[in-house]
């Protein structure tokens, strides 16, 4: 037997966070849920500033799901959410934008779509720079095993799965990282075996530590304040689409062009001088329509190239000319009774000048202050 004086056990916990928290590109993504998956449990860690904040352990069992073959999808799908709105009540300002998955990922695809409905962002647990020969092993399902094989010493806090034991005389990588798996599970079981009973009275004392924080996540004053914060957050929705209408109205506003007598004489005098004459002339927000007579079947067309060309107008659509004689009229002859028709046109919009902002110096600043 080993002489080992137990006072805590905390295997996970303690394992997973060395190889998390010796990842330097893990600090970006902080605070961070990291959730091992294994049919028969759900382990989570919440990391905060670069060190573990909370961890919970719970076991799950089909039985409490109705029997249901999703039953590990929705035990670890329920747990993340229960995880969420704790650390949601505890620093609103600063949710959980990271889950990162270990262990058992069979489901992450669809635990991925469920998280996307809330902006939450998840990965597979990533290998740190300080770890290699992790080739010819599934990285995930021995997260755990790997990080007990750290050592805290800064100077040592690394690890090489495929390196060759050379007291042994073995030079073959494959074969001495199996071995050395092999024999850090018999220490292990080990272990276990010793001190069994410690074990079990830690858990005792964590799942009562579990218990109790659960039952202040459910208590009313926390369920009160995360309503609350709903209620904001949807008052703020609304604000903002309230706002955004404005901003619309406005934009509209500023935009329409109004009718002036300068824009009506243009296009008046613009038709006069193409030989033809106005008979009635229709505005409404910027569209016109205008009813027309000429004498010569050419006109027509002049007229509306001459609108064309004033590059004052969008959408002009002219369906061509009738004559009032009943007859069809014939192109370049002279006709007695005047030929009517139709132009339509709209303004176009005014161009908003977008006020530039004025960029404040260190130095005006300071002037400023002073």
């Amino acid at each position: 037997m080993l002489s080992i004086s137990l006072k805590s056990v905390t295997v996970t916990c303690n394992a997973i966070s060395r190889i998390i928290l010796s990842d330097k590109k893990a600090s970006a993504k902080m605070p961070m849920l990291v959730v091992q998956v294994d049919p028969n449990f759900v382990s989570l860690n919440l990391y905060e500033d670069n060190q573990l904040s909370f961890a919970r352990f719970a076991s799950i069992d089909a039985v409490d799901y109705d029997n249901s073959e999703d039953y590990v999808y929705e035990a670890v799908n329920e747990n993340i959410y229960r995880m969420i709105q704790f650390h949601k009540s505890r620093n609103p300002e600063n949710p959980i934008q990271n889950v990162v998955f270990y262990g058992d990922t069979t489901e992450y695809i669809r635990l991925t779509n469920a998280l996307e409905g809330m902006d939450i962002s998840t990965s597979l647990l990533g290998v740190p720079n300080n770890i290699s020969g992790y080739e010819n092993i599934e990285f995930q399902a021995y997260a755990n095993a790997i990080g007990a094989m750290f050592r805290s010493n800064k100077d040592t806090d690394r690890i090489n799965l495929l390196e060759t034991d050379s007291s042994a005389g073995k030079t073959d990588a494959g074969s001495s990282f199996l071995i050395g798996l092999g024999g850090a599970v018999v220490l292990s079981a080990t272990v276990v075996a010793a001190v069994v009973f410690g074990i079990t009275n830690a858990i005792n004392n964590n799942d009562a530590k579990v218990a109790e924080i659960d039952e202040w996540i459910n208590s009313p004053e926390v369920m009160e304040t995360l309503t609350a914060v709903d209620s904001t957050q949807a008052k703020i929705d609304k604000v903002a689409l309230y706002k955004a209408d404005l901003d619309t109205a406005a934009y509209n506003f500023d935009t329409k062009s109004a009718l002036t007598v300068d824009v009506l004489n243009t296009v008046i005098k613009t038709i006069q001088d193409n030989s033809c004459s106005v008979a009635e002339i229709a505005y409404t927000s910027g569209s016109f329509e205008i009813s027309c007579t000429a004498k010569d079947n050419t006109a027509p067309d002049e007229a509306v190239k001459a609108i064309y060309d004033l590059d004052m107008f969008d959408n002009i659509v002219y369906d061509g000319f009738q004559s009032n004689g009943g007859g069809e009229a014939v192109e370049g002859a002279a006709q007695e009774d005047p030929i009517t028709f139709t132009v339509s046109f709209v303004s176009r919009p005014n161009e908003v000048e977008v006020e530039e902002t004025a960029e404040t110096t260190d130095e005006t600043q300071e002037e400023g202050v002073e």
